[in-house]
């Protein structure tokens, strides 16, 4: 049996080192023997989480993965409810700390993958339900935005809404001296 801490932020700062002092004092308390760290680098422009996704496809039955708390699993609660989900099918044992969870091989892993699965596909109907009403409602032509082509004093013509609002009311737009 295999004991992993995953800790994620930039090695040194103070929540680093809290994240691992929180999962350390766990694994000493109930005592699980030796652990062995990764860390992962919060990544601000994709969000993304290369480590945790290759420690889940590792991973193997009755492991143990320790977090401090489970914001570190995911920037939504999709992403939290799906790595819960991924850990309880593959029979990892998660344990966070903070809040003092305890992911095993009981009811709470299956209530955790039936809540994941609802929530996806939840999601899926409404983000197909928004992209249907969206190309539903795309103008296509300027007819379609109530833009008329208007033509100036010269006879050009224009589809742009300013050039038609300007010559409409053109004392608006007149410069005053």
């Amino acid at each position: 049996m295999s004991v992993y801490g995953y800790t994620h932020a930039p090695i040194g700062n103070n929540d680093f080192q809290a994240q691992h002092f929180a999962i350390l004092s766990f694994v000493s308390n109930n005592r699980l023997g030796q652990v062995h760290f990764c860390n992962e680098v919060p990544d601000q422009l994709h969000g993304a989480k290369p480590i945790l996704s290759g420690m889940i496809q590792t991973l193997q039955r009755e492991e143990i993965l320790i977090v401090s708390d489970f914001l570190k699993l995911g920037n939504s609660t999709d992403e939290v409810l799906g790595v819960l989900s991924a850990l309880s099918r593959i029979g990892v044992k998660l344990y966070a700390v903070d809040s003092g969870f305890r992911l095993e091989d009981n009811m709470d892993a299956q209530v955790i993958s039936m809540a994941y699965s609802l929530v996806s596909r939840i999601e899926q109907e409404l983000l197909g339900n928004e992209k249907s009403a969206a190309v539903r409602q795309k103008p296509t032509k300027d007819e379609d935005r109530d833009v008329k082509p208007v033509s100036d004093a010269d006879g050009h013509v224009s589809s742009d809404a300013g050039l038609r609002l300007a010559l409409e009311n053109p004392s608006r737009w007149s410069s005053r001296t």
